[in-house]
């Protein structure tokens, strides 16, 4: 393992990740991890199937350095409110989580679930939550402020297709059964799960 010096995040789903100073060709070796298994929910499943190989073929096709990258989902290292400490303390290099999952540390960063209405649409919604995060740079600087990660980019990467009020009832607008992940995500408040 490569001595690893300042953390990056990618947030909601978030990523951290621990950059790394090389002087020379280097085999470098990243430990990334979830708490969640792969395929549970959409942000595991986009880091197993797209960002993990293509950090690795990048590397290793546009550098002069070898990329190793060692898969720890399903809280092999972490649990799923344990990410954002678990790349602060070099458990891993690269953490995905959903920051629902973190709302003690990243309550302002949980503002979609707590909006009285959404889109259902992805795009739409990840569009709307850069928009406020370029509005409002202290929620990315609270990445490195608070565990020394800097903030990459975030995402929404499935919606639940249901519009929620303030009370927390929810109306669905597609037909189709719910899951237990995208219930999850339907929280009303942090620390009181429906």
């Amino acid at each position: 393992m490569m001595n690893m010096t300042k953390p990056l995040t990618i947030a909601l789903p978030v990523a951290l990740m621990t950059t790394v100073s090389a002087a020379g060709a280097e085999n470098i070796a990243l430990r990334v991890g979830s708490g969640h298994p792969i395929g549970l929910l959409a942000y595991t499943e986009t880091a197993h199937e797209f960002f993990a190989p293509e950090l690795e073929r990048r590397v290793n096709e546009e550098t002069e350095h070898t990329l190793t990258i060692q898969e720890l989902h399903s809280g092999a290292v972490a649990d799923v409110d344990e990410i954002l400490q678990a790349t602060r303390d070099g458990l891993l290099d690269i953490g995905f989580a959903s920051l629902i999952f973190e709302p003690s540390n990243a309550f302002l960063h949980n503002f979609p679930l707590f909006m009285p209405f959404g889109t259902p649409d992805p795009y739409m919604a990840t569009e709307a939550g850069r928009a406020t995060l370029e509005a409002h740079p202290e929620m990315i600087s609270f990445f490195e402020e608070e565990f020394g990660q800097k903030y990459l980019t975030g995402s929404c990467l499935r919606t639940t297709g249901s519009v929620r009020t303030s009370n927390g009832a929810h109306f669905p607008i597609s037909k189709g059964k719910r899951s237990r992940a995208q219930a999850s995500t339907s929280t009303g408040s942090p620390g009181h799960h429906r």
